[in-house]
C-alpha cells in the first residue's frame, strides 16, 4: 500500500515522503496513530490531503517552506554591520537588526549562534539556524563607521 508519512519515522521515510508498506501495517499501526495517510492520486485529493494534517503540522511545514527561502536569499548575501571603538563588540542582536534593515527579514538574535560577541572589524561566517534541522553560513562585515 501507498501511503504519505505525516512525520519522520525511523527506517521508513521523513515526513510527506510517499513509500510502500504492507497493508497490514498500514492499517493497524500508521494509519490509526495518525502516523501516515493514504496516498492519492487526484490533484483535489492531494489538497484534500493537505486539510487533513493536524494544524500544528501544517505550520511547521509551512514555516520550513519559508526558512528554506530565507536562507536560500541570505546565504549569498553580505550583510554590513558598523562598529566603533567606543561600542567594543557586535552581538547577535546588532547582527540581526542589521539583517532586518537590510534585507527585511527579521530573524530572532536567538537564531544566531555567535560563541561570544565579534570584537574587531572584519569579514565572518556566522552560523545562523532557522529550523530545528535548517541551518546556514551568513557572511557579515564587520566595518568601522
Amino acid at each position: 500500500m501507498l501511503v504519505r508519512l505525516l512525520q519522520k519515522i525511523d527506517e521508513l521515510g521523513e515526513e510527506d515522503e510517499i513509500v510502500t508498506v504492507e497493508t497490514e501495517y498500514a492499517e493497524r499501526v500508521l494509519l490509526p496513530e495518525g502516523l501516515a495517510v493514504k496516498e492519492v492520486e487526484y490533484e483535489e485529493d492531494l489538497r484534500n490531503l493537505e486539510d487533513t494534517r493536524p494544524p500544528h503540522k501544517r505550520w511547521s511545514h509551512r514555516f520550513h517552506k519559508k526558512a528554506e527561502e530565507i536562507a536560500d536569499r541570505l546565504a549569498n548575501t553580505t550583510i554590513a554591520v558598523p562598529w566603533s571603538a567606543d561600542d567594543g563588540e557586535v552581538t547577535a542582536q546588532d547582527i540581526a537588526n542589521a539583517v532586518k534593515k537590510q534585507t527585511d527579514f527579521l530573524i530572532g538574535a536567538g537564531k544566531i549562534k555567535l560563541d561570544s560577541p565579534i570584537t574587531s572589524p572584519g569579514i565572518y561566517t556566522v552560523p545562523v539556524q532557522l529550523h530545528r534541522d535548517l541551518s546556514f553560513e551568513l557572511t557579515v562585515k564587520i566595518g568601522v563607521e
